[in-house]
């Protein structure tokens, strides 16, 4: 029975790690994507009109 719990105890802390990386992930994501659009508004409205 004691190896049927540590199995399922080993289960739940590789879901919970895996659960933890993936929203890991989209949090950066998220931050990258919004950093990057960050840059490339404000890259668009420089002045090119040579004034």
């Amino acid at each position: 029975m004691s190896a049927v719990l540590s199995a399922f105890v080993q289960y739940i802390i590789t879901f919970i790690l895996l659960v933890a990386a993936a929203a890991g992930g989209i949090f950066c994501g998220k931050k990258l994507r919004m950093k990057k659009n960050m840059e490339s508004n404000t890259a668009g409205t420089e002045n090119t009109s040579g004034k």
